[in-house]
Parts: structure tokens; C-alpha cells; sequence
């Protein structure tokens, strides 16, 4: 990923000022919102890219939210519960 990357500018917005709305890692991570009617990802890859990615406009009855941290060497995943989710927002 290093340098450049590819993706479809009707979808994806690439941040350059991340200052809010991203989890704080050094590695990759996602957290997907939804709030009437879009669902949306923000994306932190190598804890140095970031990007927005609009990923549907629907209808759901609830307000959801939630964390993932991933491993840059591809060991795994972490689902984030409610406490880890609001320090990585807040730190």
C-alpha cells in the first residue's frame, strides 16, 4: 500500500486531516456507523491512511456502531467491546 492507492472516488474520500472520527492505532483498523440512512466505514490503514467509504443508503430500525483493530502482519482481528471502542475514540 505504501504510496499510492486505487479506489472509486464515488465511494471511498480519502482523509488527509484525520483529527477526528478514527480509531487511534499505529496499525489497521475499522469502525462502521450507521446514522439514517447511510451506512459508512472510516478506514485507518498502517495507522497512516485514512479514508471514508460510503457503503449503503438504508433503512435500519437502530443506530449501530461498531470497532475493529486488525494486525499489520495478518494475525487477526479484534472486535472492539463498548469500553475499548470509546478509549480508542477518545485517546
Amino acid at each position: 500500500m505504501p504510496g499510492d492507492s486505487t479506489y472509486d472516488p464515488r465511494f471511498v474520500q480519502r482523509i488527509q486531516d484525520p483529527s477526528e472520527g478514527f480509531l487511534k492505532t499505529k496499525g489497521h483498523s475499522i469502525h462502521i456507523g450507521y446514522s439514517y440512512p447511510q451506512l459508512a466505514a472510516f478506514i485507518t490503514l498502517y495507522g497512516t491512511f485514512h479514508f471514508f467509504v460510503s457503503l449503503a443508503e438504508i433503512k435500519l430500525d437502530v443506530f449501530h456502531f461498531e470497532g475493529y483493530k486488525f494486525a499489520t502482519d495478518r494475525s487477526g482481528y479484534k472486535r472492539l467491546n463498548p469500553a475499548e471502542l470509546l478509549e480508542a475514540l477518545t485517546v
